[in-house]
């Protein structure tokens, strides 16, 4: 499958956006299609340009943006690590980069492709893959808090 770098860079911001940050990303999608006016009821009604309302909406880039968000969120710390010093920080591979780091970080990618597909299909009607669901059941207990008591 083929996914562009630019879903897994977004994925990687919202994955570790937090609070207004997160609100920005997300609002930077636009997929709000409607007249807030009509639906708050406003009197009197302040007429809006129309537009915005011909313009393309990015429900599709969204949803598959979160969808890879969740894939990282699946993917083990040590990929997860490995690709966010590509795509997180803005990272290019060094040309000090090794073979043995540059293989990593290409079967890492594969691996987070191999998990959005599973995601994907999940997403479009068919049941969650057992190996999904172990690891999102075993993900809270390796990496909860620990009680002081």
């Amino acid at each position: 499958m083929n996914v562009s770098d630019e879903v897994i860079r977004q994925a990687f911001r919202l994955s570790s956006a937090r609070g207004a940050e997160l609100l920005a990303l997300l609002g930077d999608f636009d997929v709000w299609r409607g007249d807030l006016a009509a639906m708050r009821e406003d009197s009197p009604r302040i007429e809006q340009t129309a537009a915005r309302a011909d313009a393309p909406s990015d429900t599709r880039l969204l949803v598959s943006v979160l969808l890879m968000a969740r894939a990282i969120e699946i993917l083990d710390a040590e990929c997860r690590t490995s690709l966010a010093k590509i795509y997180d920080r803005h990272d290019r591979i060094s040309a000090n980069s090794t073979s043995d780091s540059v293989a990593t970080d290409a079967a890492c990618r594969g691996r987070l492709i191999e998990i959005y597909t599973a995601l994907q299909t999940h997403a479009a009607g068919a049941g969650t893959p057992e190996w999904i669901s172990e690891r999102e059941h075993a993900a809270p207990a390796s990496s909860g808090s620990r009680r002081r008591g």
